[in-house]
């Protein structure tokens, strides 16, 4: 087995980052998530806060990672110091997420180089940490990670949701209403008759933005209509909502003219009722958030439409898959089939405090189970 060895440094003291980057990319199958546009963003709006994760062989530079220093706080006194993979940070509470969160490895490491990673984690000069947390992996990292003996305490759990293209393809589906007759009876005939509607104002049209200037356009309409919900359920935050949107116009900026980001609006004779952001990458399409107005026409569902009309552009211009990603909405599996599950993690040290939690945490689970109850899986 190749021995590795792994350097933890601050993001300003790694040369060719972006050349060691791009290298892995292009070896490996990995998202749109571990793309150097999306690193690089992280990067940018994350100042010199970050840390790089260097794992290297004989053969050069086999894995990287990005390590957001944060300090959590639980339970009102327990006070946890958290490495947050690929994460922007140090504020969680203004932290952009990714999904298929692991490391950007070649395709032969595996469970070894997170072993030499946290070796190189116990250096001197490294920032104290409690926990190594993982958000928005796949259950097969987690699954492996166990294997390999770390101490792995999961902290939530999700489905998710996609449409094989190809698929659809290979069976000379090209058209909505060939995707839709594939989907469950009830969805087919809201889709269906929400189209039918909207063609009583006019066309469906989709319009995709062109340049970072267009596109910036299509994010404020999804953030104004995100905005209006989330002060409907009191849920509204200034601070967290304006860095994620500037995370996401600085991508939009670097990604939309080579066609790494997609910005649509769907229109019916004219008036705009949808605007969906996609992630493209390598015959893969990201689902990443949608606008839609609310209609006073409860038949009308702009959502199920928006999506079944892209869905079947995508199929014609050659793509494989339509990745809603994670969550358990509903529509998604309306509208796809079940994907990957996924998990957020901690790969946890055996300090006191964190025994103690898990002491607690136990306890509190037998309580609940003798109640009959089921406790959430951030308790």
């Amino acid at each position: 087995m190749p021995e590795y060895q792994a350097t933890i440094r601050p993001v300003r003291e790694v040369e060719d980052l972006e050349v060691s980057w791009r290298r892995l990319v292009a070896q490996s199958k990995c998202s749109f998530f571990l793309s150097w546009d999306w690193a690089a963003t992280t990067i940018e709006v994350s100042g010199d806060s970050l840390l790089v994760a260097e794992i290297k062989s004989s053969q050069g530079v086999v894995a990287l990672g990005l390590l957001a220093p944060v300090t959590e706080v639980r339970h009102g006194v327990m006070s946890f110091s958290q490495l947050c993979l690929n994460e922007t940070g140090p504020d969680p509470a203004r932290s952009v997420l990714i999904e298929y969160n692991t490391l950007l490895a070649a395709p032969e490491v595996g469970a070894p180089a997170w072993e030499a990673l946290l070796q190189a984690l116990d250096v001197a000069g490294v920032p104290h940490w409690d926990e190594i947390v993982v958000k928005n992996a796949t259950v097969d990292l987690e699954t492996s990670l166990k294997a390999y003996g770390l101490n792995i305490y999961r902290r939530a759990i999700s489905g998710s949701a996609y449409v094989d293209l190809a698929d659809l393809r290979a069976r000379g589906v090209d058209t909505v209403e060939g995707y839709c007759a594939g989907l469950g009876g009830s969805t087919r005939r809201q889709i269906a008759r929400s189209i039918k509607l909207y063609e009583e104002r006019g066309a469906l049209t989709v319009d995709r933005a062109m340049t970072p200037e267009e596109g910036c356009l299509y994010l404020e309409e999804i953030k104004k209509l995100h905005k209006a919900k989330w002060h409907a359920r009191g849920t509204y935050n200034e601070a967290s909502t304006e860095y994620l949107y500037a995370f996401h116009r600085k991508l939009i900026s670097r990604t939309i003219e080579r066609g790494g980001v997609e910005l649509v609006r769907i229109s019916a004779g004219g008036e705009p009722f949808a605007w969906v952001y996609n992630f493209v990458d390598r015959g893969q399409v990201l689902f990443n958030s949608g606008g839609f107005i609310v209609e006073n026409d409860n038949r009308l569902k702009p959502g199920l439409v928006a999506h079944a009309l892209l869905i079947a552009e995508h199929i014609k211009a050659g793509r494989d898959i339509y990745d809603f990603l994670a969550g358990d909405d509903r529509y998604k599996l309306n509208l796809g089939q079940p994907g990957p599950t996924f998990v957020g993690f901690a790969i946890q040290r055996s300090t006191l405090f964190l025994r103690i939690e898990r002491v607690l945490r136990r306890v509190k689970h037998s309580l609940a189970g003798a109640q009959g109850l089921h406790s959430p899986p951030f308790s």
